[in-house]
């Protein structure tokens, strides 16, 4: 067998039934190492295969989906904790990337790992918004002053947020793409099929 990727156990779990125990050590390994064993078991689910694996393997993939259900129920505490810190300072935000992915609970795209927690403000609200954060908890992740210059001046995102008691990481995203992108893009339409917090 060629070099097996685990980009191919992804798209074809079954392979995982036909290798053998070096092999499936290694998928695990990297899977774990990229934060992919939740999103790796639910293909096995889809599959029907889960069952047919080793114990082991099973194990490992059943303790990465734990992870990604308790990062969906942070999600969603996270989120109450901001519809009360941001109330009468802005009306709705929009979750990106992996953030959305977990409101969307689609199948495609179940057990995967997000790192930290990506809303997208309006940027003329995004002052306000930061005020209403850091006088809730809040405070500026411990960067490198190249990286402070980098999202002030060049990115599409202010310095990363993260909660002195949760230690949950929160990224505030005022465009889509970089500022030093030469054709800019019209975050409108878009936006309109992001997600918006769920009414609570």
């Amino acid at each position: 067998m060629s070099k097996l990727l685990l980009i191919d156990v992804l798209n074809n779990p079954k392979i995982l039934l036909n290798i053998d125990d070096r092999l499936s050590y290694q998928i695990i390994t990297e899977a774990r190492h990229l934060s992919l064993l939740g999103q790796l078991k639910a293909r096995c689910d889809r599959a029907h295969i889960e069952q047919d694996l080793p114990l082991p393997i099973q194990q490992q993939l059943l303790s990465g989906f734990y992870s990604y259900q308790k990062q969906q129920q942070q999600l969603l505490l996270e989120h109450q904790h901001l519809n009360e810190q941001l109330q009468g300072v802005i009306s709705s935000w929009r979750y990106l990337r992996g953030s959305a992915l977990q409101w969307l609970d689609n199948d495609m795209f179940a057990g995967r790992i997000k790192h930290n927690i990506d809303i997208y403000v309006p940027q003329q609200h995004v002052v306000n918004v930061e005020k209403a954060l850091l006088n809730n908890g809040w405070r500026y992740k411990n960067i490198a002053d190249y990286e402070e210059t980098f999202y002030r001046r060049w990115a599409q995102q202010t310095t990363p947020l993260i909660h002195k008691q949760r230690r949950t990481e929160l990224a505030i995203h005022f465009q889509l793409l970089p500022k030093t992108l030469i054709n800019k893009l019209n975050p409108m339409p878009l936006l309109h099929h992001h997600l918006s917090p769920p009414s609570m």
